[in-house]
């Protein structure tokens, strides 16, 4: 036996045991990460932070994602279930549009804190609540329901598998390589450089006032304070974009490599196609890692978002372990009344 033929199915079961027992994890961890973001950027507190309002959108969309692209890949995995050319192009239009919001969801987020921390009143502006929830949030939606339309035109069904069929595949590679793997990793590398050089100058400028000032304490406490939020904001906004490009990257330079390959007219063997196969996939696992690990990044990474996952919880402790004391309170509360009321009562004396 040849090595392709031995190498070929071992991928293939390999493949098999991860969408089987991994993408089960994933999608399992992914929901429970994004309906905790939901809970707690829901908060009349944290709403009224314009960049939360993108995180907030982020997570509803992550959901979709994680619903429309694992839970089919599980289900046609085990049952063996015929793919037809309706349900590619339904997945693949929904999987796409999803992704794509919720990675413009994150640059225009990127971009919040870059506007936040300028010097330029009229930048400033786009960091307002009311910008983002009524105009960027929906303008990315609309954008994104539109760009991806050729998805519910060109995709077919051969061969039980979902492909975009003569020059499709080629505006399909230049679409995945530009608007997924070029613009939103530099818009985010840019607005991060951009963000922390407004925080330095920030930083230059509080010293420099606080120095021209009195020193007494209070000036020292609030500079203090205000550093430690910016450094908090650089921090998260950083480990996002590190997340997203290392995630990212893989799948583009795989989907690059594919054109170029694909159009040079080279002959692969059955082992190189296989081992092609099987790089797309691992590649294709990485796109469902920043909608799964959004939350635990936070978690990790910002002390507020820990403070108000504690408040959650010790506020359903209390509403679950204290319910029977509050009413037996209440019961003896009644029933003083109702002894005081008696009392009072008794002496009145009849009226002769």
């Amino acid at each position: 036996m040849s090595s392709s033929n031995q190498s070929y199915p071992t991928l293939v079961l390999i493949q098999q045991l991860l969408t089987n027992y991994f993408y089960p994890i994933i999608l399992v961890f992914g929901i429970l990460g994004n309906i905790i973001n939901i809970i707690i950027f829901l908060r009349k507190s944290l709403r009224q932070i314009s960049c939360n309002n993108y995180f907030l959108a982020s997570s509803f969309v992550n959901l979709i994602i994680l619903n429309v692209g694992i839970i089919p890949l599980i289900y046609t995995n085990k049952y063996n279930w015929q793919i037809t050319t309706i349900y590619c192009k339904i997945r693949s239009y929904l999987f796409n549009s999803s992704q794509q919001m919720s990675r413009y969801f994150i640059v225009m987020a990127c971009f919040d804190r870059f506007a936040l921390c300028s010097s330029n009143i009229r930048l400033r502006r786009f960091s307002h609540v009311n910008i983002a929830r009524y105009y960027i949030i929906p303008f990315i939606i609309i954008i994104w329901i539109i760009f991806p339309i050729h998805m519910l035109i060109f995709t077919i069904s051969i061969n039980n598998s979902c492909i975009y069929p003569g020059i499709s595949a080629l505006y399909n590679s230049i679409y995945g390589i530009t608007l997924v793997g070029f613009i939103p990793p530099i818009l985010m590398l840019t607005f991060s450089l951009l963000t922390y050089r407004n925080l330095k100058i920030k930083q230059y400028r509080r010293q420099t006032h606080l120095f021209t000032t009195l020193n007494n304490q209070l000036s020292i406490n609030q500079n203090l304070k205000q550093e430690k939020k910016d450094q908090q904001v650089l921090r998260m906004l950083i480990i996002q974009v590190i997340i997203y490009i290392s995630t990212t990257t893989p799948s583009s330079i795989n989907l690059l490599y594919s054109v170029l390959t694909s159009y040079s007219g080279i002959i692969k063997s059955n082992e190189r196609k296989s081992i092609e196969s099987f790089i797309s996939f691992l590649t294709g696992i990485l796109n469902y890692t920043y909608p799964t690990l959004s939350c635990y990044l936070f978690f990790f990474i910002s002390h507020l978002y820990r403070n108000q996952i504690k408040f959650i919880l010790i506020y359903i402790r209390r509403q679950s372990c204290f319910p029977s004391i509050q009413n037996n309170n209440n019961n003896n509360t009644n029933a003083l009344e109702r002894v005081s009321v008696r009392k009072m009562t008794s002496k009145i004396l009849p009226v002769q």
